[in-house]
């Protein structure tokens, strides 16, 4: 509840009572890194940079995604002080460990920096979004699309050398890695690609959720029904995002609890 609480404070951006739900909810229960990682957040952005550190070392330590530690815009007004390069050898190391333990560690490392890579200017682009800031936005855009081709043609020299990245290969972040590329590839290359990650997927080597995403763009891509409601696009006269033409409204979140993805209202 109180993490709830703390995420809604943070959408409004009252980070003060973002930084106290999150303080109360790890009084209570034992957290993860991502809600260590959120608290951290909410507290450079209240001004508290020493407790935004405390909470990123503990948020290292207990899973919390460390590519994206080194590229989010929110933490660049700690760059500069000390305790942030102590910081990033810590989660370096952490890093380094954690890709020894798959087959492929170097590879693995490759695609955390993929990750970084991809998501760069995408998380750049959303603040700019959230400011209305059109011209750094549209700057942003041109960015992005550029450096999505290079990161396709290094993901593809990946799979020449060690086939489609899954999670015993490179880790549940490698594989979803390779996902995320490929979702953001056109349409010949997510179609060339899908047979690869369904195959993963169906062997837990893969996100089921990541499956079903993909499989769903193809399908609306072709101008079929999507069957996990994981795809909407702008109304212009309703003013909002809604979804593509779903296949079975009535057992759609049936579907989607079965590829972990959660339910949707407006289909409950």
């Amino acid at each position: 509840m109180e993490v709830q609480k703390a995420g809604k404070a943070y959408e409004q951006k009252r980070y003060d009572s973002c930084s106290f739900y999150f303080s109360n909810a790890f009084k209570l229960k034992t957290s993860t890194g991502s809600d260590y990682y959120n608290a951290a957040v909410c507290n450079v952005l209240n001004n508290d940079r020493q407790q935004a550190f405390d909470l990123l070392f503990k948020a290292i330590r207990t899973g919390a995604n460390i590519s994206k530690l080194k590229i989010d815009p929110d933490f660049e007004s700690l760059h500069n002080v000390s305790k942030w390069r102590k910081l990033l050898r810590q989660a370096n190391k952490i890093q380094a460990d954690s890709f020894n333990t798959y087959q492929f560690p170097e590879y693995a490392a490759r695609l955390a920096t993929l990750w970084e890579e991809d998501q760069y200017f995408r998380f750049r682009l959303g603040k700019a979004y959230e400011n209305n800031d059109t011209i750094l936005a549209n700057e942003l855009w041109k960015k992005m699309r550029s450096a999505d081709t290079l990161i396709l043609l290094k993901l593809q020299t990946i799979i020449e050398k060690i086939g489609w990245p899954t999670r015993t290969k490179v880790g549940s972040r490698g594989a979803s890695t390779a996902f995320l590329i490929i979702d953001h590839s056109p349409r010949e290359i997510m179609e060339k690609y899908f047979p690869y990650l369904e195959e993963a997927a169906k062997n837990g080597e893969a996100s089921l959720s990541n499956y079903a995403t993909m499989k769903d763009r193809i399908l609306v891509n072709r101008g079929k029904k999507q069957i996990y409601g994981t795809q909407k696009y702008w109304d212009d006269k309703q003013a909002k995002f809604v979804f593509f033409k779903i296949e079975d409204e009535k057992n759609v979140n049936k579907l989607r609890k079965e590829v972990g993805l959660e339910p949707l209202i407006e289909f409950n």
